[in-house]
């Protein structure tokens, strides 16, 4: 915070800040930081920033727009792949209306599939209610699959299709999507124990045990990546080829911002859901939502049925190694808030010792002057 703030008082040109620790910084001091001269304001992700139902930016986006220039006096850039709602509520509340760039979605035409759409808003309100009928696109170079599984059996289809696409791609980069932070570490510990050399990413790791994980993936020295979605936006990796969808979210934005990790720039890529009987009208619905229609991935049954137990019994071996390590590590956590205990306790008597000292000499001084 100390280095943050004293990069902000020699005024940069350019800030690229969370809203969460640029509000922090206002919230401590105003008068060293100051906004009332900017004149771009770039949202990136602005789905996610401006989403009342799912957002925790709300109270710290208010404190930055307190400190900034009137909407009049600055441009407001937002970007995202999945930006439509985040539009109608631009259009609605703003009081010119906005200029839209998007990737235009026409069905009838196969060959000129990178054109954008520019549309100026200031026309009439046909363009608006176009704008807001767009279907959210996916890049025409990813392939989108989807592989029917049992759900008992999850962990056996996934391991049977890696070993088929290893035969395939041997140095492609491959996240994995899972729900949790639980079934991350746990899917991650499978796959570790199955031979494939992954690392996992979730909330509940420490930052720079992330830029860790990271750096390891992004230079393809670690060729597996298990992630929750935490690792859904802003992350880019060219060389990331194939995406598997461990679970399918319930949020199709979820679901655009997580395939979007793969096929970028032009590139090609894979898209894979895992998907039950459970995950049907899911799967429909981001149909739908995409505008594109998914093909099937055939399963190798017999592999399955071969290492279905084994996979079985080493996930079993996981959840125990995991709950194990979650209980030496909550002992080592009370050992060490015990040892803070004792040294505040001991810091305490000590000051109060220094303290009682001070009173005692004060008040000999004291008889020595009146005396």
């Amino acid at each position: 915070m100390v280095k943050q703030a004293s990069a902000l008082a020699k005024k940069p040109h350019i800030v690229v800040a969370t809203p969460g620790r640029l509000a922090d910084h206002l919230r401590l001091d105003t008068n060293r930081i100051r906004l009332s001269q900017v004149k771009y304001l770039v949202l990136d992700e602005a789905d996610r920033l401006l989403d009342r139902l799912d957002s925790d930016f709300e109270e710290d986006l208010m404190v930055l727009f307190r400190a900034l220039p009137k909407a009049s006096n600055r441009q407001t850039l937002m970007f995202s792949a999945t930006l439509t709602d985040t539009l109608k509520q631009a259009q609605k509340a703003s009081s010119k209306p906005p200029f839209i760039y998007q990737q235009a979605v026409d069905e009838s035409d196969d060959g000129d599939d990178d054109k954008g759409q520019e549309t100026d808003n200031s026309s009439n309100s046909n363009d608006q209610d176009e704008v807001e009928d767009q279907k959210i696109r996916v890049p025409d170079q990813l392939d989108l699959k989807y592989l029917v599984i049992q759900e008992n059996v999850k962990d056996a289809h996934l391991i049977s299709f890696l070993e088929k696409y290893r035969t395939i791609d041997k140095k492609g980069l491959i996240i994995i999507f899972t729900k949790t932070c639980k079934n991350c570490q746990i899917l991650g510990m499978l796959l570790c124990e199955s031979g494939y050399n992954a690392v996992m990413l979730h909330s509940e790791m420490r930052h720079h045990n992330r830029m860790q994980t990271l750096n390891k993936f992004k230079s393809s020295n670690i060729k597996i990546l298990v992630a929750t979605d935490v690792a859904a936006r802003g992350l880019d990796i060219p060389n990331c080829n194939l995406v598997i969808n461990h679970n399918i979210p319930a949020d199709e934005k979820t679901f655009v911002h997580r395939v979007g990790r793969t096929a970028r720039a032009g590139k090609t890529g894979t898209a894979l859901s895992l998907i039950s009987v459970w995950d049907i009208k899911r799967i429909k619905a981001i149909e739908k939502f995409i505008n594109r229609e998914f093909v099937e991935e055939p399963s190798d049954d017999d592999k399955v049925s071969k290492i279905m137990v084994q996979t079985k019994m080493l996930r079993t071996d996981c959840e125990l190694k995991l709950r194990n390590n979650k209980k030496l590590f909550a002992k080592k956590k009370q050992a060490f808030h015990q040892l803070s205990k004792r040294k505040m306790k001991r810091k305490q008597e000590i000051d109060e010792r220094e303290k009682l000292k001070k009173s005692k000499n004060s008040e000999r001084k004291d008889k020595e002057v009146t005396s």
